[in-house]
């Protein structure tokens, strides 16, 4: 697929630009285009750092600290209770062995 772009420029440039065939024109903007892909990419935090203002980072700082302490308290409840399920239902189990309510299930289905 093809696209097309208008594109207004001095007359001493266009003069220039005309003298060019269209393949050389698509070339150079390829690699235009590739290279600042590539840049782009290879960017980091510090690229962007001069950019931002000390009160953003602190926002995102304390935003992404907060975040972080409501997933922990978050899986820390689950745990607990996934411990606590556990030993209840260890708990009913074995009080279950000892009454011999157990043995006596097993007996009625055996029968049964």
């Amino acid at each position: 697929m093809k696209k097309s772009i208008t594109i207004e420029l001095p007359e001493e440039l266009a003069r220039k630009l005309r003298s060019l065939d269209a393949s050389s024109i698509q070339h150079v903007v390829e690699e235009g285009l590739k290279t600042y892909e590539e840049e782009s990419s290879k960017r980091t935090l510090r690229d962007y750092l001069p950019y931002m203002q000390a009160d953003d980072i602190l926002d995102a700082t304390r935003k992404a600290k907060e975040e972080t302490q409501t997933l922990l308290e978050d899986q820390g409840l689950a745990v607990i209770a996934l411990m606590l399920s556990d030993a209840l239902a260890d708990i009913l189990h074995r009080s279950r062995e000892d009454t011999g309510y157990v043995s006596e299930y097993v007996e009625e289905m055996a029968v049964a």
